[in-house]
């Protein structure tokens, strides 16, 4: 036929449908239908020009040339388009189906949230209810602390509900925290609290963690103050996708060997900081002051 017949055209919608085959298993139904046009054109011009092809040494015309031309210009752009309309049509297909299946799961994943809150605010209203008919001084301390914990990650689930998003906004988050603990066993009048918090979004399994850290350092310093006006001063800052945390207070900072005696509250922190991989630090400086460093994974 020669290259003037132009069947080189051809080349272009067979390799559009052989990409696609590499790329995707569904694509081999375009494969069948370039193949079928394909033979359909060999068979038009083997009868159409039978004679042609059996006469030995024989070549074309420039008449059959004109035509062969005309013709896999005609047709090789039809295989083209039809090859391109199947790949936009299983495209359009595929893409409703990935909607509609993250739609159901986002659908899904919220109504889980959901509900460990809605568990979660049980446990704390059962361990608010004991806690008021007790009349032990330990025990309302003890069921006091489980129930702020029990808080402190229902408040977690709380917000990615709210917020439809598996990533949480920590600086919402904290200040929440604060409020609900200030409220709860503390003095507003006298407990101020100087935030200075990024717009970091942590998932879950980091945000967890730092809101039952955060949980323990703010308990405590309401607690053991010693001071009639408790300042606390906490920074959250990210740096080239690590977070820093910083709590100082104006109390009477940790005691000598503190890390010897060995109480729930430090072996709840130091349990924390293992699960994020971090570094902590415990000093004093006219305080206490407790540092907090652990990779964020973006995700």
């Amino acid at each position: 036929m020669g290259l003037e017949s132009y069947a080189v055209l051809y080349y272009f919608p067979m390799m559009i449908s052989m990409v696609q085959l590499l790329g995707r298993k569904e694509t081999i139904n375009h494969l069948y239908v370039l193949s079928t046009l394909g033979i359909s054109s060999i068979f038009i011009l083997i009868f159409v020009y039978g004679d042609t092809f059996t006469e030995a040494g024989s070549h074309f015309s420039q008449s059959t040339l004109k035509t062969l031309f005309s013709f896999n210009i005609i047709s090789s752009f039809c295989s083209a388009l039809v090859v391109s309309l199947l790949l936009i049509s299983d495209y359009l297909k595929q893409e409703r189906a990935l909607i509609k299946a993250l739609s159901e799961k986002e659908v899904l994943l919220a109504e889980v949230f959901h509900r460990v809150k809605n568990n979660m605010n049980i446990i704390t209203s059962l361990l608010n209810l004991k806690k008021n008919t007790s009349q032990s001084e330990e025990v309302i301390e003890a069921l006091e602390d489980c129930r702020s914990r029990v808080f402190s990650m229902a408040l977690v689930h709380q917000n990615i509900y709210q917020n439809g998003n598996v990533n949480l906004p920590f600086d919402v988050y904290v200040q929440e925290l604060i409020n609900e603990i200030t409220n709860a066993i503390g003095d507003k009048e006298s407990t101020q609290v100087n935030s200075s918090i990024e717009a970091i979004y942590l998932n879950l399994s980091d945000a967890i963690p730092c809101g039952l850290i955060l949980n323990e350092l703010i308990t405590n310093s309401i607690k053991h103050s010693g001071q009639k006006q408790l300042k606390i001063d906490l920074t959250i800052k990210e740096t080239n996708n690590v977070v820093q945390l910083m709590f100082k207070d104006n109390g009477i900072g940790y005691p000598d060997n503190f890390m010897d005696y060995s109480t729930l509250g430090i072996e709840l922190i130091l349990s924390l900081v293992e699960q994020l991989n971090g570094s902590h630090s415990f000093s004093n400086e006219n305080g206490a002051v407790f540092t907090l460093s652990f990779e964020h994974i973006q995700g």
